[in-house]
């Protein structure tokens, strides 16, 4: 994961014209990444590439990143253990569902 985020990471500070042929490159990229199986393991993988001297510094490399911070995000709901208990049920109850919604 670590060398994966430092792609991101220098790929958003990449000089403007090259941003809109690098994007979807980059989407791509993160949708590759999966999540470490718990919260701990995966602040171990990502700290050190996002804050690699844990000073306010370093956000300004990547906190403009909507891709990577949406990534994160996601990443850090489906590592919590709460998240990983209720998500099996919650998908077979869709997945049971009938295939089209009624409106309402």
């Amino acid at each position: 994961v670590a060398s994966y985020l430092r792609l991101q990471v220098v790929a958003h500070n990449a000089p403007a014209a090259l941003r809109p042929l690098l994007a979807p490159l980059l989407a791509a990229h993160l949708r590759r990444i999966s999540p470490t199986a718990d919260a701990d393991s995966l602040e171990a993988a990502v700290r050190p590439v996002l804050l690699p001297s844990e000073q306010w510094g370093d956000l300004e490399r990547w906190r403009g990143n909507a891709r990577l911070l949406a990534w994160l995000r996601s990443a850090y709901i489906a590592s919590r253990d709460e998240t990983r208990a209720t998500l099996p049920a919650a998908d077979r109850s869709l997945q049971a569902y009938p295939g089209t919604l009624p409106h309402a």
